[in-house]
């Protein structure tokens, strides 16, 4: 079996371009990794929307946030094999302004630093689906000083196990 490190990019037509990082492959039990491994770059989805911040919810899911603070859901369905399957774009019913950050955890766990340093966590119950269902919106787990880049640790796809 392999794990996969799927990478996306967004070039200034609005495409969406795939590639996979075959980086750790277990052959006869013993985990051999392989720097030199591609797949890509494969374009996966036209017309993507514009958005200020994107960023990945795992097993194939990425978030948009708007300009006006409106957060939208899409699901690539064929994640893992570069195909041009996709769910259709949804509104999750999460309006988020001042944001200068946006991130996520993988299975529904968003983050956000404010403009003033505040970080706060979202819990998206619907992070399968793309139904506005939210566990936690906004909630203030502290602050975090004047910094470049923030991100956050993302498990490997469900059911996949190192």
């Amino acid at each position: 079996s392999q794990f996969l490190g799927v990478l996306y990019t967004i070039d200034e037509n609005g495409d969406v371009w795939w590639y996979r990082h075959r980086f750790v492959e277990v052959v006869e039990g013993c985990r051999k990794i392989d720097n030199a491994r591609w797949d890509g770059p494969q374009k996966v989805k036209s017309k993507f929307p514009k958005y200020t911040q994107v960023f990945s919810g795992g097993d194939g899911i990425i978030y948009g946030l708007d300009e006006k603070g409106d957060l939208t859901w899409q699901r690539h369905d064929n994640w893992a094999t570069g195909g041009t399957l996709w769910e259709e774009p949804r509104q999750v019913h999460l309006h988020i302004k001042e944001v200068t950050q946006i991130f996520g955890a993988g299975q529904g766990n968003i983050y956000t630093v404010d403009n003033q340093g505040n970080l706060k966590y979202y819990r998206h119950i619907g992070w399968r689906d793309g139904s506005g269902q939210w566990e936690e919106k906004g909630v203030p787990i502290g602050g975090v000083p004047k910094l470049h880049t923030i991100f956050a640790y993302a498990p490997l796809p469900s059911g996949i196990m190192p």
